[in-house]
């Protein structure tokens, strides 16, 4: 069978381990006059760092619980550095001698600074958590304390929460780095206390950017570990290598042997005993590695899956994607499940297709699956009550529980669509049980 691509949409892939950033490609009548090719690129980005590294930080507003540190490898460490939702015991009345403690490496004095700081910004709403050497110190205390000379703190926070926290932070005497904070504030803001010099560096979170910078992107998440594997997919005229093609030897590797073969021996293992599920699945996200890909967006896109599943899809708000992720990581560990798949995480643009499941907002997708010999109902239940919970809407092709009642008050042109059913199909030829189940059959 021969498949016909237009010569200039074709596209590239490149996997990668490590986040590259891409420049825009001009796509547009004076680029195709080149006459190089429109390839995809994407990346794999294999990340396996702690919580106490860069992170995606958000807040649960809707239970009122504390603020959580969510990030792209969703790992729970971090929401032990400090007691969630509780203000710290300890807090400072005065400025720390910075200078005396750092060459005494007091390490105590440098996290009651910390928790000071964090009170502040529990008191005002603000997402902010202890990161790097202090974090881990916080978490392990019977350890000797590992502070230097000129230490500073460094801290997560959110984009969203930018202005408020500056504001916090002068009022307890920081000044910022006017500067630096003008040319990387997106992503990162420096201050300082000119009576103690002690500085503190905030990080803020990255999934926008991310969204942001490439045509598209997403990450799998490994339940019962703190892996992602992100894959960023970017359109490039640039020729690729003759080593990046998803052709040959190599293709075939790490397409079929690697991804379904070897996948589908560790689900088979999984199925002899459920117990060995969380280490089999770090076994699977640790041989991630970093790969790169460039080829026309038919070989880029088109994946081969031999290990059968079931799937459940939902597209939530853009704003509920990270804390319904997280909702979902709670509710595996909390339930004791044992999952041998990744959830799956990406983002769109809005649409106006009105059953769309992207209908008029920014969307993110959260999908979930299940090996096709376990039972995937108990599991999904427990998902789609959280899709619920975020406003969510079903994948139409895939599987779900919702009716036509459920699914009604979700979309705005619900109406005006089933009146253009009825007009042009009121005798339901094109009718099936599901479509009864989903559409309704009498409306």
């Amino acid at each position: 069978m021969t498949v016909e691509v237009e010569a200039l949409r074709h596209e590239r892939l490149t996997l990668q381990r490590l986040r590259v950033g891409l420049e825009q490609v001009d796509l547009g009548t004076d680029a195709a006059q080149t006459c190089r090719e429109v390839l995809l690129q994407r990346h794999f980005l294999a990340r396996g760092v702690a919580w106490v590294t860069r992170g995606r930080i958000e807040s649960d507003e809707r239970t009122g619980e504390g603020d959580e540190l969510i990030a792209l490898r969703l790992e729970r460490r971090a929401d032990r550095l400090l007691d969630v939702g509780q203000p710290h015991a300890a807090t400072l009345t005065k400025p720390l001698p910075f200078a005396a403690m750092s060459a005494a490496g007091d390490s105590n004095r440098l996290l009651e600074e910390a928790r000071r700081l964090i009170d502040g910004a529990t008191q005002h709403g603000i997402v902010l958590r202890l990161l790097g050497g202090l974090a881990i110190g916080f978490l392990t205390p019977e350890l000797p304390p590992r502070t230097r000379a000129g230490q500073d703190l460094d801290f997560g926070s959110v984009v969203s929460n930018r202005r408020a926290l500056s504001d916090l932070l002068a009022e307890r005497g920081y000044e910022p780095d006017r500067n630096f904070n003008a040319l990387y504030g997106n992503k990162q803001l420096y201050f300082a206390h000119p009576g103690t010099g002690l500085a503190v560096d905030v990080l803020l979170d990255s999934l926008d950017e991310r969204c942001r910078e490439n045509d598209h992107f997403e990450f799998f998440w490994w339940p019962h570990t703190e892996w992602a594997q992100a894959i960023t997919n970017t359109r490039t005229q640039d020729p690729p290598p003759t080593k990046q093609r998803r052709t040959g030897v190599g293709a075939y590797v790490n397409d079929i042997l690697l991804e379904n073969h070897a996948f589908g021996m560790i689900q088979r293992a999984a199925q002899v005993r459920r117990q060995w599920i969380p280490g089999l699945a770090s076994i699977t996200a640790r041989t991630m590695s970093r790969k790169e890909m460039t080829d026309r967006s038919d070989r880029i896109f088109a994946n081969t899956r031999l290990v059968r599943f079931a799937e459940m899809e939902y597209a939530v708000p853009r704003s509920e994607l990270i804390p319904a992720v997280r909702d979902i990581r709670d509710m595996i560990e909390r339930k004791g499940l044992l999952i041998s798949f990744p959830v799956e995480v990406r983002a769109v643009a809005p649409d106006d297709i009105p059953l769309s499941p992207a209908y008029g907002r920014e969307t993110g997708y959260i999908a979930v699956h299940v090996y096709h010999k376990f039972e995937y109902e108990p599991y999904f239940r427990e998902v789609e009550a959280i899709m619920n919970a975020h406003d969510g809407r079903p994948h139409w092709g895939k599987l779900h529980f919702q009716t036509a009642a459920t699914l009604r008050p979700r979309y705005p042109m619900w109406d005006r669509f089933i009146a253009v059913r009825n007009r042009l199909d009121g005798n339901r030829m094109f009718g099936n049980a599901y479509l009864e189940r989903v559409l309704g059959d009498g409306t």
